[in-house]
């Protein structure tokens, strides 16, 4: 199980660094640190906390 809880992180992590390659409104595909930061941050969608129960 543990190993399957680091490929479901790091499968992730691909997947938002490859989503979110335009994000703040300029490419920062090429910048690992940023890249790095718009994975630990929280999405700008709604969620729970916004009221919106569907997504969560």
């Amino acid at each position: 199980m543990k190993n399957m809880k680091r490929a479901m992180r790091r499968h992730h992590a691909a997947r938002l660094k490859h989503a979110r390659g335009h994000h703040w409104g300029r490419d920062i595909r090429h910048e690992p640190k940023l890249l790095g930061k718009v994975v630990i941050a929280a999405s700008t969608g709604k969620s729970h906390v916004d009221g919106d129960f569907e997504r969560s």
